[in-house]
């Protein structure tokens, strides 16, 4: 019985892990309405597969240990896959989109284009990473120096990581263009704790 118990364990680990990969999975950042129709047979046979496994995992745990701890396993189960696996799919989503954008933009001529594409970017890797961030936003300064929003983000970063100095820059350049932003950035200074001194 043992051996039916770490199957039944290794098919829900295996069903988790095609669950991740089916949500993290784009075909170039494609939804399934738009993919070509080789790509509907792929997943329809990972979403096939995924409730083979999922179906045969759970129906072993229940063999093994009794109904009691099987609805006990099938709620561990959704609980890793509600604080697992659907995070991670939705990391590798916001790197895909970057990542798209970021194509978009190095394939524009035009600067206020490439500026909106890579502000883009920029916005979506503030919820990944703010020192990424402050890399994106810098790399939008290069192409655009003026781009107040840019600087106004910039300074949110610095002042996130602690780097008071570059935050207070970053806000004398958004004051000297845009009052009403400064004000805004103030206020998320005062809760940030920057100081102006």
């Amino acid at each position: 019985m043992l051996w039916l118990l770490i199957l039944a364990i290794l098919l829900l680990l295996f069903s988790s892990w095609l669950s991740a990969y089916y949500t993290s999975c784009r075909h170039e950042g494609e939804d399934y309405y738009t993919m070509p129709p080789a790509c509907w047979a792929s997943k329809k046979l990972l979403i096939c597969g995924n409730i083979i496994f999922l179906v045969a995992g759970f129906a072993m745990l229940f063999i093994t240990v009794g109904w009691k701890w099987g609805l006990a396993g099938i709620a561990i189960y959704w609980l890793l896959v509600v604080l697992v696996d659907i995070p991670i799919a939705g990391y590798a989503n916001k790197k895909m989109a970057i990542r798209k954008l970021e194509e978009v933009a190095n394939s524009l001529q035009d600067r206020d284009e490439k500026t909106q594409y890579l502000l883009s970017a920029a916005e979506i890797q503030l919820h990944i990473s703010k020192k990424a961030s402050i890399q994106a936003y810098r790399r939008i300064l290069d192409i655009d120096p003026d781009c107040v929003l840019a600087h106004f983000n910039l300074a949110v970063c610095y002042a996130d990581v602690g780097k008071q100095q570059l935050a207070r820059q970053e806000y004398h350049f958004v004051e000297k263009h845009d009052l009403e932003a400064a004000q805004e950035l103030a206020t998320i200074f005062e809760q940030l704790g920057v100081r102006f001194g």
